[in-house]
């Protein structure tokens, strides 16, 4: 259980960071990568409430933090869950494949926005590097 709370605070901190680095991205480039967080207009269930900022923000830390413990339970078998490179690996991989869950969705950046592609899985890789870090000292 004491694993667990570690990792949904890591994932949470590391959503912080994550949130953190796009805006600053948005803030210098202008690019709106940063918009895929709070998106929800494309899920069948949720997109009713699209309008709503908070539930955006609350699918953005859930989805922070179950990745967190996603991540690290898929390393545990491997022996690699206190690698700091393979949080790295798997967050920036599995975020550049999500971005284009975007093509799904009316709200920008389109899913042929390379830029925005780039900026998001660069955002990947620091969300991955957060969690990986925080685990190792924690865990």
């Amino acid at each position: 259980m004491m694993i667990f709370l570690k990792l949904v605070l890591a994932g949470a901190v590391s959503g912080v960071v994550f949130t953190l680095v796009m805006k600053l991205i948005r803030l210098f480039t202008g690019n709106k990568a940063d918009v895929l967080f709070y998106n929800i207009d494309y899920i069948p269930v949720l997109k009713q409430w699209s309008d709503h900022k908070l539930l955006g923000i609350l699918f953005h830390y859930f989805c922070c933090i179950a990745s967190a413990v996603v991540m690290y339970l898929l390393l545990v078998p491997f022996g690699f869950e206190t690698e700091v490179w393979s949080f790295v690996l798997l967050s920036t991989l599995g975020g550049s494949i999500l971005y284009f869950l975007t093509g799904l969705s009316e709200s920008p950046p389109s899913s042929d926005d390379y830029s925005a592609w780039l900026y998001w899985t660069l955002g990947h890789a620091v969300f991955g590097a957060c969690v990986g870090l925080m685990v190792r000292l924690m865990i």
